[in-house]
């Protein structure tokens, strides 16, 4: 939380995070017996990080989030190089609110992807061949919480 003692901003909080993934001796054998140096490790980006705002007033509460995920290595090919599969590098924004109407029943609303981000499955020698797309697109849920 920040430092607001008072005031409908006493309950502003955030919240922030920075991976950075760094191999440097990731092999795959090949089909003829030899080795070949690997981009990263499998299904693992090398940098991933979020930000996310948060409030809370009474039985009011929302968070938003930015979610950065890099380029990620999905699948590896042991014929040619080319034939790796990545995942382009995704940024999704999602939001929650919630409101306490009594001690124990909580309404939740959730949006995710907001920026309707479709990352692309790539390959190719320097993985810039888009082979087809991931269409999550944007969703949306209603529920609740309740607490016996």
């Amino acid at each position: 939380r920040f430092g607001f003692r008072s005031g409908p901003l006493a309950g502003l909080g955030a919240s922030a995070n920075l991976t950075l993934l760094r191999s440097d001796d990731t092999r795959v054998r090949m089909n003829d017996g030899s080795y070949r140096q690997l981009r990263g490790l499998i299904e693992a980006a090398s940098v991933t990080g979020n930000v996310s705002l948060l409030y809370e007033n009474g039985p009011f509460k929302g968070q938003l989030a930015y979610n950065r995920t890099g380029r990620m290595l999905w699948t590896v090919a042991t014929d040619a190089a080319p034939n790796d599969r990545s995942i382009a590098a995704s940024d999704v924004v999602d939001l929650q609110v919630s409101y306490r109407v009594r001690p124990s029943l909580t309404l939740v609303a959730q949006a995710k992807n907001l920026t309707n981000d479709r990352p692309g499955r790539l390959q190719g020698p320097d993985q810039e061949l888009l082979k087809d797309v991931l269409d999550n697109g944007r969703s949306y849920f209603l529920g609740f919480a309740y607490r016996y």
